[in-house]
């Protein structure tokens, strides 16, 4: 009979400071996102620089040239880490869990840097992604916090890093000939987010 008066007694306890851990939620409902799937094989489209939309030229022979860009290469360059975001925090013994309804900043804006004369629009449609617009996207982390102990989660996002190179070329008009490949390359970054990392402290 001590027996079960004392184990009722621990689960007891232990309910009581299990609901002593607190956490925000977020009001509403919000649509995770899902981390993107890359769209790494070629191109093969031609495309007008963004800033040379009308852009015309004349040789001396009275043909019409002018200049396009095809995108050449897209490949996985690296895996990066952002810095360590604030998840809930709580007192042992209980179970501290991380989720959906937990209110924490879980964005991510994937961006672009270097060249790309092809327009960011275009690489974006290409890998086949968003960007310069934040996305948010669930987590899902739990972890056991001992007796009179204080925990808290945090999280990070990883995120993959694209190279994508484009290439000039010199289009002949109403001639009817291939594109000529110019010796003239651009490049640009894009950073795409991959997933969640999450430890405690």
């Amino acid at each position: 009979m001590k027996k079960v008066f004392f184990i009722s007694t621990l689960l007891a306890i232990f309910l009581i400071a299990t609901s002593s851990v607190t956490e925000a939620y977020a009001s509403g409902s919000v649509d995770y996102e899902k981390a993107p799937l890359v769209n790494l094989n070629n191109d093969g489209n031609f495309y007008r620089p963004v800033d040379e939309n009308s852009s015309s030229h004349f040789s001396p022979q009275i043909i019409v040239y002018y200049y396009e860009w095809k995108i050449t290469g897209k490949k996985y360059t690296a895996t990066h880490y952002s810095g360590w975001r604030a998840g809930p925090s709580g007192d042992g013994p209980a179970t501290l869990t991380l989720s959906d309804s937990t209110s924490v900043d879980r964005g991510f804006t994937n961006t672009i840097s270097g060249q790309y004369p092809v327009g960011a629009g275009t690489i974006a449609a290409s890998l086949g992604v968003t960007l310069n617009v934040t996305k948010t996207y669930g987590t899902s982390y739990s972890i056991y916090i001992p007796n009179k102990v204080h925990r808290q989660i945090i999280f990070r996002s990883v995120y993959n890093v694209y190279t994508v190179t484009q290439r000039e070329y010199m289009v002949l008009g109403g001639t009817g000939a291939a594109p000529v490949p110019m010796n003239n390359y651009k490049t640009a970054t894009v950073n795409v987010f991959s997933h969640w990392d999450y430890s405690w402290r």
